[in-house]
């Protein structure tokens, strides 16, 4: 796994593989490569908060996971509730 994707994009480009990019990267892709969309099942992201231990309880941190939840779903519907 690569967290730049200059990096992963770099083999493609050079015709040494393919990758998985995330839509984001589109308007700055590399010449040379092809972005095409998943034929089958889209690939699924999942996206976790860590808090403190005790501090389960706070309102404001216990907002954000809630918050991230529900943005989740607003972008892809079928998604687990959590």
């Amino acid at each position: 796994m690569v967290n730049d994707w200059q990096a992963s994009a770099a083999p493609v480009a050079a015709g040494a593989g393919v990758a998985l990019l995330p839509l984001l990267v589109q308007p700055r892709h590399r010449p040379g490569l092809v972005l095409r969309e998943p034929r089958a099942r889209r690939p699924a992201r999942y996206v976790f908060a860590a808090l403190r231990a005790g501090s389960e309880g706070d309102p404001v941190l216990a907002a954000v996971p809630a918050e991230l939840g529900r943005a989740g779903r607003a972008v892809s519907p079928g998604s687990p509730p959590s």
